[in-house]
């Protein structure tokens, strides 16, 4: 047994002791590149750059734009979607993979155009800045009230009248552009009033309310005090004895102490049963209660088959009716808490909501109701 023991050892030794493969490796010798870069825009379109690379001692390129793309080209060309200043940063690498970089900031801009448009409602007034290449702005309302700096501002006049905004733009690109622009300031709070079909963008249809939306535009009849297309609410029924409104609405801006009057031309069928054409002025958009106590309240005027539309009776039938809603709500009820003359004073400054609702409980409406040249004016 020792002599097996010792040849497997010595063999142990020997294999241990033999000589360990070489390995050999090249490495490139070289230095980081030097990178250097500049840009130009292209004269018929500022956001058409092209960059110029003057790199020494690179192999490949890796551009990121400053806009969320990049590019692998030497000297690349690149489009930008917006005015802006772009801060554009070049990566580039040599054969023996050594890195440099460098950033630049790149202004891709047109030149500043000044241009707004305005929304209103009374004497309030948005303006919407429609100018291009803007870094910054100030707005001079031309009522002797102080500048603002906001992009689209509001502001509230103190009367109605002609006013000269200006509007300084100053450009992404260091230049600076003006406009003035007379601005007529009314008292009318409502847009859209008309009732014609392009007026349809001016109201919203309740989403509680919505499944026959009353049509704007329409021409076929109309009430006599009105004139163009007016809104129509179709002839409509309750289902199964239950109920069927249709209610749009939109905001309007009102001062507290200020007071405002209401108007409408209305024109109404008879034959109708449980029945309404209401009028409402809510502090919520999602609100619309039929309450006739203390203001503010929901209910602004209505005349209805329970108060007086109809004799009386509770149930109708109704009469025909043509005229100023106001007019027909003190002949016939004089329900809301405006119904008398329709002249709303605000406890509060801030947006209302005016509602326009037309419906039957377990009743029909025996024709179309027609409601056309809706008013909602601050007095002087």
């Amino acid at each position: 047994m020792k002599p097996l023991f010792i040849f497997i050892f010595i063999a142990a030794v020997v294999v241990s002791c033999r000589k360990d493969n070489t390995f050999t490796s090249a490495a490139a010798q070289g230095s980081a590149p030097a990178v250097a870069i500049a840009y130009t825009s292209a004269d018929t379109n500022a956001l058409d750059i092209t960059f110029k690379n003057s790199t020494q001692g690179a192999a490949t390129y890796y551009w990121q734009f400053g806009d969320g793309t990049t590019s692998t080209d030497a000297s690349p060309q690149h489009i930008y979607a917006t005015s802006g200043r772009y801060t554009v940063k070049l990566v580039a690498r040599s054969d023996a993979g050594y890195s440099a970089d460098t950033s630049v900031l790149v202004i891709a801009a047109a030149k500043a155009v000044a241009k707004f448009t305005t929304t209103s409602s009374g004497v309030y007034l948005t303006f919407n800045n429609a100018s291009t290449s803007i870094d910054s702005c100030s707005w001079n309302f031309g009522d002797n009230t102080a500048a603002s700096t906001t992009v689209s501002p509001s502001h509230v006049f103190p009367a109605a009248g002609t006013y000269p905004v200006t509007l300084t733009i100053y450009g992404i690109a260091g230049d600076t552009a003006v406009i003035t622009t007379n601005v007529t300031v009314g008292y009318e709070c409502i847009n859209g009033g008309s009732m014609e079909t392009a007026d349809a963008s001016s109201w919203t249809v309740w989403n509680q309310q919505a499944n026959d939306p009353p049509t704007f535009g329409y021409t076929t009849d109309k009430p006599s005090g009105g004139s163009g297309g007016c809104l129509d609410f179709p002839s409509f029924v309750a289902p199964g004895g239950g109920s069927s409104n249709e209610l749009l609405y939109q905001a309007v801006y009102v001062q507290a102490g200020k007071q405002y009057q209401f108007s409408a031309q209305v024109k109404l069928p008879a034959g109708g049963t449980q029945c309404y054409m209401q009028f409402y002025l809510s502090t919520d958009p999602n609100t619309w209660n039929e309450n006739n106590g203390n203001p503010p309240t929901q209910l602004f005027a209505s005349l209805n088959t329970w108060h007086g539309w109809g004799g009386y009776s509770g149930s109708g039938p109704t009469v025909a009716v043509d005229g100023s809603m106001i007019t027909l709500c003190q002949s016939y009820g004089v329900y809301g808490p405006y119904a008398s003359n329709g002249i709303y004073t605000a406890t509060a400054t801030g947006w209302m909501y005016l509602g326009i609702q037309a419906g039957t409980w377990e009743g029909y409406s025996g024709g179309a109701f027609l409601v056309d040249d809706v008013s909602f004016t601050q007095l002087p």
